[in-house]
């Protein structure tokens, strides 16, 4: 079944085993904007970066900060406009901005005032920035589900969605959407 383009908003999609390209082998990734007419776009929750620290990010930006800064990992949120910052968070802070993702309790924000805000050790309390973003043409999503290589499932456990433990991200979010590890296949089937 084709999921309705709405249905995706403020879900998670759950890489399958047989997705074999390394830029979303194993990828968690929380949907942001689903519709019928621009398609998706999503940002990868478990892939940090290794070549640039939150740190470097401010200093490139000419951003202060005080010493020492809050831990604030770098995570690679898609192949698209790699770039550029773009920040899920609680919308425990919202600016003019911060475009909220409809029925969560998360929003997206691509100021550098919440990058400001993080340094300062203020902002909201659920932050992660992503470098890029996911993106799927209209339709693209759902073939590639119907394809078998993505699970798609609400989880709403905000300290699951904005843990750390990037390596245990992928199995803890099957886990919680119900689904056995030792049951998937990478094989798709159609009744």
């Amino acid at each position: 079944m084709i999921p309705d383009s709405s249905s995706l908003l403020g879900q998670c999609l759950i890489a399958m085993p047989g997705l074999d390209d390394p830029r979303f082998e194993r990828s968690v990734i929380y949907i942001c904007i689903h519709d019928a007419e621009t398609g998706a776009m999503g940002l990868i929750l478990n892939k940090p970066v290794t070549n640039v620290t939150f740190e470097e990010l401010l200093k490139q930006m000419d951003i202060s900060h005080p010493d020492p800064l809050p831990p604030t990992p770098v995570l690679y949120g898609g192949p698209v406009d790699p770039n550029r910052g773009f920040v899920l968070h609680s919308l425990d802070y919202q600016t003019e901005e911060t475009l909220p993702v409809p029925g969560t309790s998360l929003g997206l924000t691509t100021t550098l005032e919440i990058l400001k805000e993080r340094a300062d050790g203020r902002g909201p309390r659920h932050f992660l920035l992503a470098l890029g973003y996911a993106g799927w043409d209209p339709g693209q999503l759902e073939t590639e589900i119907l394809a078998n290589q993505w699970i798609h499932a609400s989880l709403d456990d905000l300290d699951l969605l904005f843990q750390t433990r990037w390596p245990m991200k992928w199995q803890d979010c099957l886990k919680a959407a119900g689904i056995s590890l030792d049951t998937l296949s990478g094989e798709a089937g159609h009744a």
